[in-house]
């Protein structure tokens, strides 16, 4: 689990009260309105790398570089 996701985790227990793992539930639609992830690729097309941003009330509060394999 990368920084981005435990920042989701944490973004999500504030804003839906719900536990680790759990869906949000009814205040998805506040989520939706106030959280998102940002995907960078290190090149056009089949990448297996890229940088992650979470961007929560338009801050960047997490990032992570990840690899698919």
């Amino acid at each position: 689990m990368g920084a981005t996701d435990k920042a989701y985790e944490t973004v999500k227990r504030d804003v839906c009260g719900a536990r680790k793992g759990k869906p949000c539930g009814s205040k998805i639609d506040r989520m939706d309105r106030s959280t998102f992830f940002v995907s960078a690729y290190d090149s056009f097309g089949n990448s297996s790398r890229w940088t992650e941003l979470l961007v929560h009330d338009g801050a960047v509060i997490a990032a992570a570089i990840k690899t698919s394999g």
